[in-house]
């Protein structure tokens, strides 16, 4: 009887073999198989009509209105520009002409003027890294001679939990990615749900930049370590997927204001009570403001020891490095301000580590944005010199960023 069994399952499991074998030699992976798929649910950002591809009229609120060519013309040089609200040139009076891509196209075009340069911002305000995997999938199939990525400063917008990345859930997930027959079957079956489902619900509302009030507070450890993982995960997606393409990809690291913007939010601890925090705060600032910096770094240091999450009193003791010269602490002090900040709406350090450390592999190309506006900014410390806020660089900033950026490229020698 067993021996009946045996035979009667081995041709299924030999079609099995052989199928399994077919959709891993054609290089088939479900795109379901994202262990952070559910956090958002792409949908195209640009819509064809009469030979045209355009904005999608129901996403002008966080991306600039573009029109191009579904067939890009012979002789035309494409790219594509992803980010948040710095990308997007948020804050400027004329975003969509001084924002730096659309700066680059023009340097480009004055270095090069028998090419056109075609420029195409998908900035969106907003928009963190997993958000923009979904638009450089859309858009590498529109014949880019290359892309651009500058993300980091809104991976801390929207509250995410990675609970079932930490269970025991992770073994039939581990089953899923390795299994490409399974992969498949839920694939053709969610496709075939959200069909009787009709259209696509609207993508999720976003945070605002400026509804600090609705800010989510990071509380938990794990969970920012979570947040740069899955930072990691989405860039190292777009390199693969650009990689496949044979498409160059320019990896910016984000500045950001260190000297002119003190952090969001600090957290009170068992160590500095509410009432503590306030009380030597209000310390600090008192002897600032006579002129006591000396005296008012003591302070702060001796509250850093007892709570060394407390951003406040990290951007404290900066400024009052910076007032008795001491540049080289000051700088490392706006740092730790902003990457210890309960609210981090500005790329921590570590997720700019990540970056560099990306950009040493094959068909990568480092535009190294905090750099730049270090060596720009007096004693190497950018603030509102290159900034409109806390993120968002003002005219002289997206200028310097084109220009950079062309510097970059041409030395990788991905333009003449």
């Amino acid at each position: 009887m067993k021996k009946f069994l045996l035979l009667s399952i081995l041709p299924l499991v030999i079609i099995f073999v052989l199928f399994e074998l077919s959709l891993r030699l054609a290089g088939y992976e479900s795109p379901l198989m994202d262990p952070y798929a559910s956090f958002v649910e792409h949908r195209p950002l640009f819509e064809l009509k009469d030979c045209m591809l355009t904005t999608d009229p129901g996403r002008t609120a966080f991306f600039h209105e573009t029109s191009f060519q579904a067939d890009k013309p012979s002789g035309h040089v494409r790219f594509f520009l992803f980010g948040g609200s710095a990308a997007y040139g948020y804050k400027l009076e004329r975003a969509v002409d001084e924002n730096y891509g659309a700066l680059l196209a023009g340097l480009l075009h004055e270095r090069s003027p028998g090419t056109t340069f075609e420029a195409i911002n998908c900035g969106g305000i907003c928009y963190a890294s997993y958000r923009l995997v979904g638009l450089v999938e859309e858009c590498l199939r529109h014949s880019p001679d290359f892309i651009i990525v500058a993300s980091g400063h809104n991976e801390f917008l929207e509250p995410r939990h990675y609970r079932e990345l930490l269970t025991a859930r992770k073994g039939s997930v581990s089953f899923m990615r390795l299994c490409r027959t399974a992969q498949l079957v839920q694939h053709l079956a969610t496709a075939v749900r959200d069909k009787g489902q009709g259209p696509a619900p609207p993508e999720p509302t976003v945070l605002a930049p400026d509804r600090i009030d609705e800010r989510y507070i990071v509380r938990d450890r794990n969970e920012f370590d979570q947040t740069r993982l899955h930072f990691v995960h989405n860039i190292r997606r777009i390199v693969d997927m650009c990689r496949k393409k044979k498409v160059p990809v320019l990896l910016c690291t984000l500045p950001s204001n260190l000297r002119d913007w003190p952090p969001f939010h600090t957290s009170a601890g068992d160590a500095l009570p509410e009432r503590m925090m306030t009380s030597q705060f209000g310390a600090i600032t008192e002897l600032m403001a006579n002129g006591k910096h000396e005296q008012a770094l003591t302070i702060a240091k001796d509250v850093l020891q007892l709570h060394p999450d407390a951003a406040a009193f990290y951007y404290l003791a900066g400024k009052c490095s910076d007032a008795v010269g001491n540049t080289k602490e000051a700088l490392a002090l706006y740092r730790l301000a902003r990457d210890r900040d309960g609210f981090p709406h500005r790329v921590p350090s570590s997720f700019t580590s990540e970056i560099r450390k990306m950009s040493s592999e094959p068909g990568v190309i480092l535009f190294d944005g905090d750099k730049l506006f270090a060596e720009n900014s007096p004693d190497g410390i950018p603030g509102n010199n290159l900034f409109l806020d806390q993120c968002h660089p003002n005219a002289e900033g997206h200028k310097l960023l084109a220009a950079g950026l062309l510097d970059t490229m041409s030395a990788a020698g991905l333009v003449k």
